[in-house]
């Protein structure tokens, strides 16, 4: 035995690490948005769109490998999967419509950094996902739609980097329910926003948010 326990030094590898949780001497190692198998022809491909690909396949506990370089929409891909608690990390580089992809995971807490740079719609794209610990890093760069997108997300505490909203028109019920929510680190941006109706109960419930701005 080299050291009692509360002393011994930990590795994390995943998206985030609560300040909380990590300790002066502990390793967080990052990943990133690119994956050794991504390119590998043994792994199945994905085509072009995975629209309600493992909808309702409530027995999957992980998500399985795909080549999604291809993909352009994962439309209802995991809709109500309530078993599922891993994600594996895809390559979304041209998906640009993730409707609904993981609405009503009821099991799920976390989910690896996501490359949506080509990402346009994200409507109820984790709603109701109610053991959601935070949400995966993102780009929004290139959004224009975040209907719900959290919704009903009732354990989630913080919103990680997702960039620009500059181009977001709707944004109702972004964070609808979110009653744990206490972060969101990137400032939202309000530029596209030209009716009222488009940030309705945005931030409804959101009785903990404490860390937020706007540009």
């Amino acid at each position: 035995k080299i050291a009692f326990e509360r002393e011994a030094v930990k590795f994390f590898l995943t998206d985030f690490v609560d300040d909380d949780v990590i300790r002066p001497g502990d390793f967080w190692l990052e990943p990133s948005f690119n994956q050794s198998w991504w390119q590998n022809d043994s792994v199945e491909y994905g085509g072009t769109s995975l629209y309600e690909k493992y909808r309702e396949n409530d027995i999957m506990l992980s998500s399985p490998k795909l080549r999604t370089e291809d993909v352009t929409t994962v439309v209802r891909m995991f809709y109500r999967c309530y078993a599922l608690t891993d994600v594996q990390q895809y390559d979304y580089r041209k998906c640009e419509d993730f409707t609904g992809q993981f609405t009503e995971c009821t099991s799920l807490k976390t989910v690896p950094c996501m490359f949506t740079v080509s990402g346009k719609i994200f409507d109820y794209q984790f709603k109701k996902c109610s053991l959601l610990e935070y949400s995966p890093r993102m780009i929004l760069d290139e959004a224009t739609r975040v209907v719900g997108m959290y919704s009903g997300c009732t354990m989630m505490k913080r919103v990680l980097s997702f960039g620009s909203t500059a181009k977001i028109s709707n944004m109702k019920e972004w964070f609808n329910g979110c009653s744990a929510l206490q972060i969101i680190t990137d400032p939202i941006d309000f530029t596209s926003i030209e009716d009222e109706t488009a940030v309705e109960n945005m931030f409804n419930e959101c009785v903990d948010l404490e860390v937020l701005s706007f540009v």
